[in-house]
């Protein structure tokens, strides 16, 4: 039982780590989670814990390690002096089992500085009006690309359109929220980009 106990609480301290490292939740400190997990050892024992786990726990997910690298990476741990034990190693295991995914999107968002694709829509339209006779009722596809901040609001969200009509020319619409003019700015590959502002 008292296995059963020591499994529940690590469970809780990875757990724990886990909000306050990767998903960034304030609320989670040491001295709540020594409070609530582990009252009755001493402040320098909670503390090796503490720090032995988010080591651990750091060097599983920046490997980005899957089951069998996991395995391997526990198995040579227990057999390390000052490692974990076999208990803590098997309680690892099906903490990372049920968060790698988690915390893998948490690592690539607080990681990625850029924007990143967040939707994609396409549709195929035909013209009602042109300035050519000859361009009315043609057929028109037209792409859109969101892209944003992953967690971020619409302010800096860009839309881009890409529209393909009869003669395979394309050209790539950003609609950008701070850009309060429109240039055409022109590329090497013959694409026409223009900034539009909203």
């Amino acid at each position: 039982m008292a296995e059963l106990d020591s499994s529940k609480y690590l469970s809780g301290l990875l757990n724990g780590i886990a909000q306050n490292t990767y998903y960034k939740n304030t609320e989670i400190t040491e001295e709540m989670l020594k409070n609530e997990l582990y009252p009755d050892i001493s402040q320098e024992e909670f503390h090796s814990l503490l720090e032995k786990m988010k080591g651990v726990l750091k060097s599983i997910a920046s490997a980005d390690m899957d089951i069998s690298q996991l395995e391997a990476f526990l198995t040579a741990q227990t057999k390390k002096q000052g490692g974990v034990s076999a208990e803590q190693a098997a309680v690892l295991s099906k903490f990372w089992k049920n968060h790698k995914s988690k915390i893998r999107e948490s690592l690539i968002s607080q990681s990625r500085w850029d924007n990143s694709l967040r939707t994609v829509s396409w549709r195929v339209d035909l013209k009602t009006q042109s300035r050519h006779a000859d361009q009315v009722n043609a057929a028109v596809a037209v792409v859109e690309l969101e892209l944003g901040k992953t967690g971020k609001d619409e302010k800096g969200k860009k839309t881009s359109q890409l529209v393909w009509g009869k003669s395979h020319q394309f050209a790539l619409c950003l609609k950008m929220s701070f850009n309060p003019w429109s240039t055409p700015l022109h590329c090497n590959l013959g694409i026409r980009v223009y900034l539009l502002g909203v």
